[in-house]
């Protein structure tokens, strides 16, 4: 039986019945399907080696039974697996609607390919020496598409980290105050300069901290149980021309897509980890200073005690930060101003 299943699979000589196909087609795709519990690592270029393997070899054998060269399908297989990799790569740079078009089209034609050879009749006697050009060294072809594969994913790995650090780039990081562990707030470079360039770096920059105020501190308080009614809208408001002028501006690179649009492969995990931090200090911090008060103490007279972590919720931190939102934007320092860099630019 193991022996049988070793040729179905990874045996590209002889034939096949259209209900092996059928089966070893499943099989495939159940591979395919497990390939996205894994995030780009061994585990998964193993499984997308064994899958292209295994698909090839079943179009190659199935094929043959058809009496037809497995060409004409490998070619159209190896397209659709070549535009749906470089549509997902080239989506993270705003070439979407034309991609989409083509992996879509590439993937219909690929569905069309398994329909015929599910559905196609064998032959009598057809050539068993019969081997698509395209699989001569199956092996090989497999590696190629494999490291093309590492290749976008390498480049993926470097446009996030790209991204991570494109605020430090601009004069823009964030810092913890030790002295008021609630703030993480950008600070500015020693020149102070805000003026910047038009460019797709620095346009995307200054979205990164619009996002971070517009939509992040409500999701993440969203996940914690407590909607904001007010923060996001009055940061909206106070920086509305900016923010206009931060979107007019990418509009201008005419890239075909808006910013928004842009920048959601960037905004699934975007900053969370880092305002679930901010918040989670401005919850200790906001314990701390109800004890002190309690001991009419200055708070920074006091230590954190472990004993107090469960007084106040993440939700009771959210509520406080939306209902404080006119002194939060107050405390907002100069280097916020990085936000109007386009109008007027």
């Amino acid at each position: 039986m193991f022996k049988n299943l070793a040729l179905l699979f990874f045996s590209y000589e002889g034939r096949i019945s259209r209900l092996a196909y059928l089966g070893g087609f499943l099989f495939s795709n159940l591979i395919l399907f497990l390939l996205f519990a894994f995030n780009w690592n061994i585990v998964f270029f193993f499984a997308l080696f064994l899958y292209l393997y295994i698909l090839f070899a079943l179009v190659q054998k199935r094929a043959r039974d058809c009496g037809r060269s497995a060409t004409p399908f490998v070619s159209i297989l190896l397209l659709s697996f070549v535009f749906s990799q470089l549509t997902f790569a080239l989506n993270w740079q705003g070439y979407t609607s034309f991609m989409l078009f083509l992996n879509l089209f590439f993937a219909f034609c690929g569905l069309c390919v398994n329909l015929f050879l599910i559905f196609a009749p064998r032959v009598d006697n057809p050539d068993l020496l019969q081997k698509s050009c395209l699989l001569k060294k199956p092996l090989l072809l497999v590696l190629a598409l494999l490291c093309y594969t590492f290749f976008l994913a390498f480049l993926l790995q470097n446009q996030t980290q790209n991204f991570d650090v494109l605020s430090q780039e601009n004069g823009v990081v964030f810092q913890k105050n030790d002295a008021e562990p609630e703030a993480t707030l950008p600070i500015q470079n020693q020149n102070n300069s805000i003026s910047l360039e038009k460019n797709q770096d620095n346009i995307l920059a200054v979205w990164s901290l619009i996002y971070r105020h517009q939509k992040v501190y409500e999701t993440v308080c969203l996940g914690y149980g407590y909607t904001m009614t007010s923060y996001p809208q009055k940061f909206s408001e106070k920086f509305k021309d900016g923010i206009a002028a931060t979107q007019a501006a990418f509009d201008e690179l005419n890239l075909g897509v808006s910013l928004e649009e842009y920048f959601k492969p960037f905004a699934a995990d975007f900053a969370q980890e880092s305002v679930k931090n901010e918040l989670n200090n401005l919850r200790k911090s906001l314990i701390v200073k109800n004890h002190a008060q309690q001991m009419n103490v200055n708070p920074e007279t006091l230590s954190w005690n472990e004993a107090w972590d469960n007084e106040l919720t993440m939700s009771d931190a959210c509520r406080s930060f939306d209902e404080n939102a006119d002194e939060w934007l107050q405390k907002l320092p100069p280097a916020y101003d990085i936000i109007n860099s386009f109008v007027m630019n």
